[in-house]
């Protein structure tokens, strides 16, 4: 029964809006000498003109000197409006694992609905071996971990993708590989053929040394197809123009969520609320077939406007 809980829509919606307002509760009174301080965190927040990655900037700056309370805060934010510094952080990763796996177990042991062990009891026991072995490393913290929950399959499985010492031992999914998006590959091949001035481009993407000398020609992506005009050259990904043998580094850029796209999202939502309150967050992404974005990520959007939302009014 337990494993019904762990992908409850309902349940995480509840859990989200008691953390978000919790955060915010914990904040304030963390703050309560620094009034100047909450109160430029409030304005920010509810700033309707900023951006979300412009806003999570401005938050950054305001609780630069309170990392803690900066990880709680930037929680439930997307991971586009996230700097690269603070996406990067291992310690605003451990935060989101650490909240993540909390929600999880307490979603779990609900909906298994047993006497024993109970969610205030699993939480006081795993309090108390990290209170009494505080520098347990990531393999020893997994070992305790699966000692008390890993005979629960479903939750172990959802536990374990958080200790990132462990092995990982699924076939990862297409949407975990990192991709370039060579959409429009054929505009690139007219811009800047001049080898002086490509050769002064920087790259937006990873490049790898002598990398030309495992993939020396374009790739192909059967044996007995023709190939295309994507190569590797000089550790750069470029498009080869054939009419003068000139190559055209590609300029990669992310699509990142816009106010217009957040208004087209929650309105088309709230009607299909008012039409048919049974409606969820998971069908969202068939109302919305404009914006360019993937089905979960459309999902994701939706859930952190709506937290956003709820904290505000708490407000």
């Amino acid at each position: 029964m337990g494993a019904t809980g762990l992908d409850n829509t309902f349940l995480i919606s509840q859990q989200n809006n008691v953390v978000a307002r919790k955060i915010l509760e914990d904040v304030k009174q963390r703050l309560f000498m620094h009034t100047e301080t909450w109160e430029r965190l409030k304005s920010a927040m509810k700033d309707p003109k900023i951006e979300d990655y412009d806003k999570t900037l401005k938050i950054s700056e305001i609780l630069r000197h309170h990392r803690e309370l900066l990880h709680l805060i930037l929680l439930y934010a997307p991971p586009e409006s996230l700097s690269v510094e603070l996406f990067n952080d291992p310690r605003f990763q451990s935060t989101r694992a650490a909240m993540e796996m909390i929600l999880v177990i307490e979603r779990y042991v609900t909906c298994a609905k047993l006497k024993e062990p109970s969610v205030r009891s699993v939480f006081r026991y795993i309090r108390s071996f990290l209170d009494e072995q505080p520098d347990l490393s990531g393999e020893q913290a997994a070992a305790r971990f699966f000692q008390l929950l890993g005979q629960d399959r479903p939750l172990w499985k959802r536990l374990e993708q958080n200790f990132w010492c462990l092995a990982f031992g699924k076939k990862p999914k297409i949407e975990q590989f990192e991709y370039v998006d060579l959409s429009g590959v054929e505009k690139l091949t007219s811009r800047r053929k001049d080898k002086k001035i490509q050769s002064k481009c920087s790259s937006n993407f990873e490049t790898i040394d002598e990398i030309n000398e495992v993939m020396p020609s374009a790739y192909r992506l059967q044996k007995c197809a023709e190939p295309n005009n994507l190569v590797v050259k000089c550790g750069e990904l470029c498009v080869r123009n054939d009419t003068d043998d000139s190559y055209t580094q590609l300029e990669i850029s992310e699509r990142q969520w816009t106010r217009k796209d957040d208004i087209t999202l929650l309105t088309r939502f709230n009607d299909a609320l008012k039409s048919n309150p049974a409606f969820s967050e998971e069908q969202t992404p068939s109302l919305v077939p404009e914006l360019q974005f993937g089905a979960k990520s459309v999902v994701a959007r939706l859930r952190y406007l709506l937290a956003e939302l709820r904290s505000q009014s708490n407000m």
